[in-house]
């Protein structure tokens, strides 16, 4: 049995709890918002997904490629075309709002995993 502040705190949500009836089909209103959130929603995805994947096209460029990867390095030519490709997917990315090319530079990225992972 609840006491004090709980009881009263339980018997205030009892008090406000009302049953939900359906309305019917959705005001004209309501529609064309709908619509509107779902005509804008790929211009959402391809800003979030433009700002980040110049993010990694940055990263990649101004530190792995600068820092990471030596001349004297062995597989130095692997990891410059492999770091290539994600810089290009990323492009692809920026280019298109396609979920294939977001699988796309996973999979680029996926590739470096080799090169920097703790052993």
């Amino acid at each position: 049995m609840l006491r004090g502040r709980f009881a009263d705190e339980k018997r205030r949500i009892e008090s406000h709890t009302r049953e939900i009836t359906p309305r019917g089909s959705l005001a004209d209103f309501e529609q064309t918002t709908i619509s509107i959130f779902n005509a804008a929603a790929p211009s959402v995805v391809y800003i979030f997904t433009e700002k980040y994947a110049q993010n990694i096209i940055d990263a990649i460029s101004d530190y792995f490629l600068t820092q990471r990867i030596k001349p004297d390095q062995k597989n130095d030519t692997e990891r410059l075309v492999k770091h290539h490709t994600v810089i290009v997917a990323a492009m692809k990315t920026k280019q298109h709002v396609d979920e294939k090319y977001v699988n796309q530079l996973k999979i680029s990225i996926e590739g470096l995993i080799p090169y920097y992972s703790m052993k």
